[in-house]
């Protein structure tokens, strides 16, 4: 062949055109027996005293965020029910990991309303802002469970006790006081406002008028009239209280 002879005699090499088998698809291999997290709640099982063995499931929830993210998935659904029975003697701290759990791995609606259930009836005070602020990061991440939040608050049923209303209103309107700049324009659906708008005034520039309040009670007359001015254009509120 002409092109053999042009070439010397020789066949330009050519790739082959066939691919090497394909290695047969594994097969996930799923963990056999218990996991470490399951043989720790066997151990808490064992302990006769109901403090203690809550005590026991806290501190096999906390080592067990430590660890990677599969294993904790693994394991979700029973965390989230051990941390739903720990709310009855720890509901500060049992909702704090549940929110830490769901910002791994997601939490059931059922288990975060258990969980705040709990919460709503018995605060602890000196605990409420570092719960509110896990909290606001699990609304956030699961929208219905700051409607039924709101909902139950609104409702003002015995489910939610006095001193939970209390601690709500001073924690939120003094967030919102110190930061307002922040909070100014968030939307309505926002933690902070689902909540103060249950508590009532159920409108922003009723806030608004009652932060400009706080603000005129400082000596802060400019921020007190900004925020009267506000409260204006969000469709109510005094047209000049500093007069």
């Amino acid at each position: 062949m002409i092109w053999r002879w042009l070439r010397g005699g020789e066949e330009e090499p050519r790739e082959s055109a066939e691919e090497p088998p394909a290695e047969p698809a594994r097969t996930p291999v799923k963990p056999s027996g218990p996991s470490d997290f399951e043989i720790a709640m066997r151990r808490a099982d064992a302990e006769p005293e109901f403090t203690a063995r809550i005590r026991l499931v806290l501190a096999a929830v906390r080592e067990l965020l430590g660890r990677d993210d599969a294993e904790l998935a693994r394991d979700r659904r029973i965390v989230q029910q051990r941390l739903v029975d720990a709310a009855r003697i720890a509901p500060d701290i049992a909702l704090r990991l549940l929110c830490d759990v769901a910002d791994r791995c997601g939490v059931d609606t059922d288990a975060g309303r258990q969980a705040l259930a709990v919460w709503t009836r018995d605060p602890v005070a000196a605990e409420f802002a570092r719960t509110w602020f896990a909290v606001e990061c699990l609304i956030e991440d699961n929208a219905e469970l700051g409607v039924w939040l709101a909902n139950s608050v609104r409702a003002g049923s015995d489910e939610v006790s006095g001193e939970f209303r209390r601690l709500a209103r001073e924690h939120l309107t003094g967030l919102v006081d110190k930061h307002f700049e922040r909070y100014e324009f968030t939307r309505g659906s926002a933690p902070v406002w689902q909540v103060l708008y249950a508590l009532g005034p159920a409108s922003r520039s009723d806030w608004f008028s009652r932060l400009g309040d706080l603000a005129a009670e400082r000596g802060e007359k400019r921020e007190a009239a900004r925020r009267y001015e506000l409260a204006n254009r969000f469709g109510g509120g005094p047209a000049a209280r500093l007069g």
